[in-house]
């Protein structure tokens, strides 16, 4: 027997594992939970399956197929569907099945028809059964079907309860019926993903079988356990290799996410579901009231003009060409304050009349956007005027890891490596870094808007040129900057 470590779950609860080797191995029970195999072992599974019939090529036969250990039993209903339509998993035909295949009374019928035979087979069914018991079972039922003793719980099935949206499926009609950016989408999927391996962590680690999350289903306190299971998954990562395996992660996507981060997470969790209650795809508004946290930043570092201008005017001559490609970047971003993204997309076309103009891809997507114009001032123009690139680009194509790697590695190399005071993200405690180890494509924004404030501190007109929009949270966070200049004005008298 392997040592015995103790697994503690987003619903609380805690059980002991028995290690063996790489395998968790069998749980011992523990604070009223059993592990996924001894519920394995314990329980039959009922489910549904098709089977081709002769009455058409789309046209499917019900089968119910019972296991439980070495115990295997299958056998035919009268029931038909049409296969194209029918949700395996769920067990139903879909919601979005066309009236003109079946009625949507005849379908939700149907579906409570499908979720009261398994819940009457599986109590009509002994572990000694054999198959002509099952198909004595499903004949009782049709036969005389006013007769059947089914208590609520038992009918409270997947197949009953279908015009529940899931979640998941929620997320789907959020991607599918929205045009949005592709780091939105790629955002949105990482939570969706998340959301997935959650339900199976409940499935097989907790031993809910049937565990699914709908829509309807979301209160604080679900969202609670999730959170959790978010915060804690890191540590499952390398706990349960086994669980993780077919999900395909790797240990570099599997770290310690910060208080920050999971906030993020829960506050875009919660604008799908916002999204969803527009839609009228959920009623259930009870998820409103949970606290998925605030936002904590500490006061925005950036580079003085004097360090910029010494990046700017530095000789690079015998450097690596990627390395003096990603200079001239970094600097023309720190003179016109575009985020990364929006650099990535500029184009000559962008330069009008000697500005900057652009459209800001994250206002435009919070749908506050307009047309922001910067003008380009002699080191923003001599930097263009040295670019060599094919087409219409503005700047080589890098991918976003090496730029932010090379800003930290230019900084570096030239010495400006000022000690800034940051919070630390996983405990919010005041620290003290080099800049240059913090840098990354962000600080040329920093730069700009900072530098900017300190000389014009009328807002709107700083906003005007940054593309923040009235009232930004992430804007008055500059505003610490006048605490800087108190003490300048204090000095200036001493």
């Amino acid at each position: 027997m392997g040592k015995m470590g103790i697994i503690i779950y987003p619903n609380g609860n805690a059980l002991f594992a028995a290690s063996l080797g790489t395998n968790p191995g069998t749980f011992s029970k523990f604070g009223g939970n059993k592990c996924a195999q001894t519920l394995k072992n314990e329980y039959m599974k009922t489910s549904i399956y098709l089977r081709k019939t002769k009455k058409g090529a789309d046209e499917m036969t019900l089968c119910i197929r019972i296991r439980q250990g070495k115990l295997d039993l299958r056998a035919v209903t009268p029931l038909s569907v049409i296969s194209q339509f029918w949700d395996c998993r769920k067990q139903c035909y879909k919601p979005n099945t066309p009236v003109s295949v079946i009625g949507k009374d005849k379908r939700v019928s149907f579906n409570k028809e499908v979720g009261r035979l398994l819940a009457f087979v599986e109590e009509s069914v002994s572990e000694e059964a054999d198959a002509d018991a099952l198909k004595e079972a499903i004949a009782r039922f049709f036969a005389a079907p006013e007769k059947q003793d089914i208590t609520p719980e038992q009918r409270q099935t997947p197949a009953a309860v279908e015009e529940r949206m899931s979640v998941l499926e929620g997320f789907q009609r959020y991607l599918g019926e929205n045009d949005f950016s592709s780091r939105h989408i790629s955002e949105t999927r990482c939570i969706e993903r998340k959301i997935k391996r959650y339900i199976e962590w409940q499935r097989r680690m907790n031993g809910i079988e049937s565990y699914e999350m709908f829509l309807d289903d979301l209160d604080p306190a679900v969202l609670s356990n999730f959170r959790e299971f978010a915060a804690s998954e890191h540590l499952y990562f390398r706990e349960f290799p086994d669980f993780y395996e077919p999900f395909k992660l790797r240990a570099c996507n599997m770290t310690e996410i910060s208080p920050n981060t999971l906030t993020a997470l829960m506050a875009r969790l919660t604008f799908v579901l916002n999204w969803c209650v527009k839609r009228g795809y959920m009623t259930n508004e009870s998820y409103r009231s949970f606290d998925h946290g605030v936002l904590v930043y500490g006061s925005p570092y950036y580079l003085t003009i004097e360090e910029r201008d010494a990046v700017y005017n530095a000789d690079l001559t015998g450097w690596p060409q990627q390395l003096i490609e990603h200079r001239d970047k970094f600097m023309f971003q720190c003179l016109v304050g575009c985020r990364y993204g929006d650099l990535q997309r500029l184009t000559k076309d962008n330069i009008v009349d000697g500005f900057l103009e652009y459209y800001p891809q994250k206002s435009l997507r919070d749908g506050k956007g307009g047309v922001v114009r910067v003008p380009l001032n002699e080191k923003a123009k001599a930097i263009l005027a040295r670019q060599k690139t094919d087409g219409n680009r503005l700047f080589p194509k890098h991918c976003r890891q090496s730029y932010n790697s090379d800003i930290k590695l230019l900084l570096h190399l030239l010495g400006v490596n000022r000690m800034v005071t940051v919070l630390n993200r996983y405990t919010h405690e005041n620290e003290q870094h080099p800049i240059c180890e913090l840098a990354s494509s962000h600080l040329a924004r920093r730069t700009f808007i900072g530098n900017l404030y300190k000389k014009v501190k009328d807002q709107e007109l700083v906003a005007s040129l940054t593309g923040h929009s009235p009232g930004s949270k992430a804007f008055a966070r500059y505003r610490t900057i006048d605490e800087d200049m108190k003490k300048e004005i204090i000095d200036k008298i001493n």
